[in-house]
């Protein structure tokens, strides 16, 4: 059974989604921005960092999509029972 969230929690996480989406986009600019000018000399580590900013935002992107359609899928169901019963009283 799946659990239903209220809308404030939906907004909550959407927040959270989105902080870690633009997070992981800021890390990959200043990594960008700090390797281009030389003022960095990176380790191995530090050089895979973009790619786990980019796979934190991309969960994050994932994860925000899962909830919009869960919100969609929502609101499309209290239409369908709007709607029969509009239909049920005509």
């Amino acid at each position: 059974m799946t659990k239903v969230l209220t809308q404030e929690q939906l907004e909550f996480r959407s927040k959270i989604y989105t902080g870690i989406f633009w997070t992981s986009l800021a890390v990959i600019l200043l990594w960008y921005i700090l390797k281009s000018t030389g003022l960095v000399q990176t380790p191995l580590w530090f050089e895979l960092l973009p790619f786990a900013a980019a796979t934190f935002g991309a969960g994050a992107f994932f994860r925000q999509i899962t909830i919009d359609i869960r919100d969609l899928k929502m609101r499309t169901t209290h239409l369908e029972k709007d709607m029969h019963y509009v239909k049920a009283n005509i």
